[in-house]
C-alpha cells in the first residue's frame, strides 16, 4: 500500500506517520517533528499541546500488509472541559440534566445531515425511596453511583488516559442523570432489536448488582437489592429524513422523544417494574406508533 493511499483512510489532517523502524517520516518539517518527538504521546493518551492551547486524543492504525503506522490526533478540548466542569453531576459523575439536553440537541442537529437509527432510554431505580428510608441517604447515594456506573460501563464507550495517568472516558453514547433516581441515555446508530437486547442486558446487570454499603459509624455491611425499570423510544432513520429539525425547534423535538421514553417507562412500572418497554416511533404525532413489551 502506498503512503498516500494509507493516509486516505483518515479524514483528519493532523497526524504522525512512522515507518517500520519506528522513525517519523511525516511530518517532514524538522521543527514540528522534533516537537512531536518531545511530546512523545502514546496511543490512547490525551495530552495538552501548548502550540494551539488544545487537548488531543491520539489513536493509531496500521493497514494490513503495510509497514506504515499512522497516529491520528483528534481535538477533544470540548470533551475535556465537559468532564471537568460544573456540568457534571457530583454524585454519579454523569452529565446533569441541562447539559445532557444540550448535548442531545447537538446530536439531533447533526442527524439532519447524517440521519441514523437511535434509541432514547429512560431508566428509573425501582422503589428508590424505600432504599433511602430503610438504609439511609448515604446508602442511597451508593446505589445511585453503582447503578450509574453499571449503565455507563455497558453503553458503548472508549477509555483514554491523560498523560499523568488520570483516566478520562469519552462515551460514544450519551448518558446523564435526569433527576433523582432517573437516568436518560441515547444509544446511537442502533436498531430497535439491538436496543432491546442492550437495555435488557443493562437491566439484568443492575438486578445482579446487590450493592454493598458499609456504615461509617460502626462498619456494619449491608447488601441492598436493587432493580430498575426502562422505557425506550426508538427513532428510525426514515423518520428523521422526513423531519425538518432546526435550531429553533430542536428542543421541542428532543422533548417529544423524551416524553415517549418516559411514557414507556411508566408502562414498565405499571406492569410490574424491573422490565423494559419499547416504542418504535413512526411519526412524531405517534398515531402509528408500534409498542412492544419485553419482560424478563
Amino acid at each position: 500500500m502506498e503512503l498516500k493511499d494509507f493516509l486516505d483512510l483518515f479524514d483528519d489532517t493532523l497526524y504522525i506517520v512512522r515507518d517500520g523502524n519506528g522513525d517519523i517520516i511525516y511530518p517532514t518539517d524538522d521543527e514540528r517533528r522534533a516537537y512531536l518527538e518531545q511530546l512523545n504521546p502514546r496511543p490512547n493518551d490525551v495530552f495538552y499541546s501548548a502550540v494551539d492551547d488544545k487537548y488531543y486524543y491520539l489513536d493509531a492504525k496500521k493497514a494490513t500488509g503495510s509497514d506504515y503506522l499512522i497516529y491520528r490526533f483528534s481535538d477533544v478540548t470540548k470533551d475535556y472541559h465537559f468532564l471537568n466542569s460544573y456540568e457534571v453531576d457530583a454524585c454519579t459523575g454523569l452529565f446533569i440534566r441541562r447539559k445532557f439536553l444540550e448535548v442531545f440537541n447537538e446530536y439531533l442537529l447533526k442527524l439532519k445531515e447524517n440521519p441514523e437509527d437511535f434509541s432514547v432510554v429512560m431508566a428509573d431505580i425501582d422503589f428508590f425511596k424505600k432504599v433511602n428510608d430503610n438504609y439511609g441517604h448515604l446508602a442511597g447515594d451508593k446505589v445511585l453511583k453503582d447503578v450509574a456506573q453499571t449503565i455507563f460501563t455497558n453503553i458503548r464507550s472508549k477509555a483514554v488516559y491523560y498523560k499523568d495517568g488520570k483516566a478520562l472516558t469519552r462515551p460514544v453514547d450519551i448518558l446523564g442523570r435526569y433527576g433523582g433516581e432517573e437516568f436518560l441515555f441515547i444509544m446511537k446508530n442502533i436498531t430497535s432489536e439491538n436496543a432491546d437486547n442492550r437495555v435488557n442486558q443493562i437491566r439484568q446487570k443492575i438486578e445482579e448488582l446487590n450493592p454493598e454499603f458499609v456504615y461509617p459509624n460502626d462498619g456494619k455491611e449491608v447488601h441492598i437489592p436493587v432493580t430498575a425499570s426502562f422505557g425506550v423510544a426508538h427513532i428510525s432513520k426514515e423518520l428523521l429524513e422526513g423531519m425538518d429539525i432546526t435550531p429553533e425547534n430542536v428542543s421541542e423535538v428532543a422533548g417529544l422523544i423524551i416524553e415517549e421514553a418516559d411514557e414507556m417507562l411508566y408502562k414498565s412500572k405499571r406492569n410490574g417494574r424491573n422490565m423494559v418497554s419499547l416504542r418504535e416511533v413512526y411519526d412524531m404525532s405517534l398515531n402509528n406508533a408500534k409498542e412492544r413489551q419485553i419482560s424478563r
